[in-house]
């Protein structure tokens, strides 16, 4: 009696999990990169609070507009909505 031993083949697994793993690497990667650069613009965006009333006459904000957007989550661009809420007005 003879023993046969069935094995998958080698390329079919490793591959396939090798290719999982690096396009959840690069997701994880673009994410924090985008998430960087929200906080980079949102930082940004704060130096509109210091600002004194007569500067964001000038520009055409008002204050309660920009701290308003300013409260906007993180994934919204509060710079954006600053604007479009500029231009209803």
């Amino acid at each position: 009696m003879s023993v046969i031993q069935i094995t998958p083949p080698k390329e079919a697994t490793f591959p396939s999990i090798r290719k999982w793993f690096t396009a959840r690497w690069a997701q994880l990667h673009r994410f924090h990169l985008r998430r960087r650069q929200q906080r980079i613009d949102r930082l940004a965006f704060q130096r509109l609070l210091v600002m004194d009333e007569h500067l964001l006459d000038d520009i055409g904000y008002r204050r309660q507009d920009v701290e308003a957007t300013n409260a906007l989550p993180l994934g919204e661009n509060a710079a954006l909505a600053l604007y479009a809420k500029s231009k209803k007005s």
